[in-house]
């Protein structure tokens, strides 16, 4: 995804010294699987990484993409997006990473590429277990209305970002996609520091 991970750090940081604000390629493998309707909304392959401890289900027909910020980064064939990222922290207090900030750095980000950006819906919610925020986001580039569907994770003291973003007439493909990528979340084991 094309977001600004040293904005991001910096406002972490920030938050991290002042308190909680409220508003790589790695080694990994790829199979294919077949998931249920109730589980998936479409074919899908999982994504095991396990540098950083790991493994998700992508589209299984979304091609890989170069992205140096992304572990991961697939693309459909209507510009549609997922990635995930697991952004280096700067030094925190171990095992507090305040995901309001998280969230404030993104969307900031955001904001840099995108013109007219709204925020949606905001929520926290667990992911495998882990404390997430899921969060919405709309702007307009050159083309027109993109939307993203984000998920930011905490455990232990990583960081993961499950981005999903497309073109707002193919929303509900990538909204899909990438709650599935939430919904299969699974610690592998613990991550590499």
């Amino acid at each position: 995804m094309r977001f600004g991970v040293a904005a991001l750090m910096v406002t972490l940081s920030a938050a991290m010294a002042g308190g909680c604000r409220h508003r790589a390629a790695a080694a990994a493998t790829v199979t294919t699987t077949q998931q249920s309707a109730a589980q998936a909304p479409m074919n899908s392959r999982v994504f095991d990484d396990k540098d950083h401890g790991f493994s998700t289900s992508v589209p299984a027909e979304w091609k890989e993409q170069k992205d140096e910020q992304s572990v991961l980064a697939v693309a459909g064939p209507n510009g549609e997006e997922l990635a995930i990222a697991v952004p280096k922290l700067p030094p925190h207090i171990p095992g507090m990473i305040p995901l309001g900030a998280v969230e404030s750095g993104y969307v900031d980000d955001v904001r840099k590429r995108l013109k007219d950006v709204t925020e949606g819906e905001s929520c926290d919610v667990k992911v495998a277990g882990a404390n997430a925020r899921r969060f919405e986001v709309t702007g307009k580039d050159d083309h027109g209305e993109r939307t993203l569907l984000v998920y930011a994770i905490a455990k232990g003291d990583h960081l993961y970002i499950i981005t999903g973003e497309s073109p707002a007439d193919r929303y509900d493909t990538v909204k899909s996609a990438t709650e599935n990528a939430a919904a299969t979340w699974k610690w592998t084991k613990s991550a590499k520091k």
